[in-house]
């Protein structure tokens, strides 16, 4: 189930704003960009029990989640969640995606990314600098392009089953998603210019990460993916340009479906 009507545009509107607020939060649990204290102290994918994962399927952030989640085979049940709401009307964060594993909340995409990679991946290798790229400069770029094309927008809403009214021929007259993501981002570069640098990064070998994907092969693949599975033209051509059509086609091989 995703957000219907005027939920999609409050969870445009939160994509991207990240506050500098030193946790923990009032109830306990991690503002954005800060880790969860105590320490979650997860060091294998067994370590994450009765994993829920709070947020929209048709969110970006939530789908680079469920992809590490399904790649590393972690079970996890996905509970629609609009923001603005908190999972218990107690929790002090109010924006998506939430992650309640093993008894603890995390909160906030970046660190729910770098906690489950951290406890997933041999040796708790974590590209941070390459994860801060794709979550603050590749996603809200390439939400940029697709939601200022009608198209494109469209594609999106339509497969994801928002609201019809919210079509680009209404949604445009009240409110443009786009315009809001690079009022967050004033400095945001062209998707293609995170997709180049990537691409060189990668060179000859398979995946960023050698012969099997690593960490930013799992959060650009999760990233790109809602965009891509909807049709979204300027998600094709992102690709395209980059020549990162074959890497794609081989991520679509290691991650399961979900």
């Amino acid at each position: 189930a995703d957000l219907k009507g005027g939920d999609l545009a409050q969870s445009f509107l939160v994509v991207g704003a990240y506050a500098t607020i030193r946790m923990p939060l009032p109830d306990g649990t991690n503002a954005e960009k800060e880790d969860p204290t105590p320490p979650l102290g997860w060091s294998s994918p067994a370590d994450l029990k009765d994993v829920k994962l709070y947020g929209a399927a048709g969110s970006p952030p939530v789908a680079k989640i469920r992809t590490i989640l399904a790649y590393f085979k972690v079970p996890y049940q996905l509970v629609p969640m609009k923001p603005g709401k908190g999972i218990t009307e107690e929790s002090s964060y109010k924006k998506v995606p939430v992650l309640s594993a093993s008894g603890r909340i995390v909160n906030d995409s970046y660190v729910i990314t770098k906690s489950i990679l951290q406890a997933c991946v041999p040796n708790g290798v974590f590209d941070a600098d390459m994860e801060e790229v794709i979550t603050f400069g590749l996603q809200p770029a390439i939400e940029v392009e697709c939601f200022e094309s009608n198209a494109a927008l469209k594609s999106y809403a339509v497969h994801f089953g928002y609201a019809p009214w919210y079509y680009p021929e209404f949604l445009f007259g009240f409110f443009s998603p786009a315009k809001g993501i690079k009022k967050k981002h004033p400095d945001l570069k062209p998707s293609g210019e995170y997709a180049s640098s990537f691409r060189s990064k990668m060179g000859d070998k398979p995946f960023y990460g050698g012969d099997e994907p690593g960490c930013p092969d799992l959060s650009y693949f999760g990233t790109i993916k809602n965009f891509v599975v909807a049709g979204c033209l300027p998600a094709t051509k992102h690709l395209q340009d980059a020549d990162l059509d074959a890497w794609y086609k081989r991520m679509q091989d290691k991650v399961p479906p979900f």
